[in-house]
C-alpha cells in the first residue's frame, strides 16, 4: 500500500489497505496504525479514524493512536467528536501527565484556550516537576501574548535541564518581549552552543542578526 501511494497508483494503494483490514485478518497493533496513516496519506479521513476507533486502547501504541486519532479529528474540523474524543482519553488515562498533555496540546491547537490551560495545570498537578507540563504551560502563555506569565514555568525546566533546547529558545522569546535584545542574543547563542546541529536554533539567531543590521554576525550563524 505504502509503495503504491509513493508511485502516485492511489487507487491501487487503497485495494491493499482495504485488504489488510478485512474482517478476520491478523494485523498487528503497529501495522493498524501504518494503514490509518496511508488512509490519511491518501485524503481518506473517514476510514483512517474507522481503523483508529477500532484499535484497543490497551495497546503498546496507544498514545500513538490517541495522538493521530485527535489531530485527525483536528484537521477534519469536527469539533464536538474532538472534545468527545479528548474526554474518551482522559477518562481512559486521565491520570497520566502524558495523556493531559496530550489533550491540552490539541485544544490549543483547536484554539480552546481556556480548556488547554486545565489540562496542562492537571497535568502540573499530578506531576509538578514534569518538563513537558512545564513547557507547554509557557508556550501557552506565550501564545496568550503574555510572555512573562511563562518566564516562571521556563525557568523551572532550565534549572533541571540546562540545555533544554525548547526552554532555551522560548527564553528568548520572553526576553524580546521586554524588549532586552541582549538578553535575547545570549539565549539564542547558547541554543546554538548547546545544539551545534539544530537548524532551528541557529535560523533563529541569523534571524536576530539580520533584524540588527549585523549581517557579518548572521553571514558565520
Amino acid at each position: 500500500g505504502r509503495m503504491s501511494l509513493a508511485s502516485g497508483d492511489r487507487e491501487q494503494a487503497l485495494a491493499y489497505l482495504a485488504q489488510a483490514t478485512q474482517p478476520g485478518t491478523q494485523i498487528t497493533v503497529q501495522a493498524q496504525l501504518e494503514v490509518a496513516n496511508g488512509y490519511l496519506m491518501a485524503g481518506e479521513t473517514d476510514k483512517a479514524l474507522e481503523v483508529l476507533r477500532a484499535m484497543p486502547d490497551s495497546s503498546a501504541v496507544s498514545y500513538q493512536r490517541d495522538s493521530m486519532l485527535l489531530l485527525t479529528l483536528l484537521r477534519k474540523g469536527d469539533e464536538a467528536q474532538l472534545v468527545a474524543q479528548s474526554q474518551a482519553i482522559l477518562e481512559r488515562s486521565g491520570k497520566e501527565p502524558v495523556s493531559r498533555n496530550l489533550v491540552g496540546s490539541v485544544y490549543a491547537a483547536a484554539g480552546k484556550m481556556d480548556l488547554a490551560r486545565e489540562q496542562f495545570d492537571e497535568a502540573l498537578r499530578l506531576a509538578p516537576a514534569d518538563e513537558q507540563s512545564l513547557i507547554n504551560r509557557a508556550k501557552l502563555e506565550i501564545a496568550l501574548d503574555k510572555p512573562a506569565a511563562a518566564e516562571p514555568y521556563l525557568k523551572k525546566v532550565l534549572a533541571k535541564d540546562p540545555k533544554n533546547l525548547t526552554a532555551t529558545m522560548a527564553m528568548a522569546v520572553v526576553a524580546g518581549a521586554r524588549k532586552d535584545k541582549k538578553s535575547v542574543e545570549t539565549h539564542l547563542v547558547k541554543a546554538k552552543g548547546d545544539h551545534p546541529d539544530s537548524v532551528e536554533a541557529q535560523a533563529a539567531l541569523a534571524q536576530f542578526y539580520l533584524a540588527e543590521k549585523s549581517t557579518a554576525k548572521a553571514k558565520s550563524v
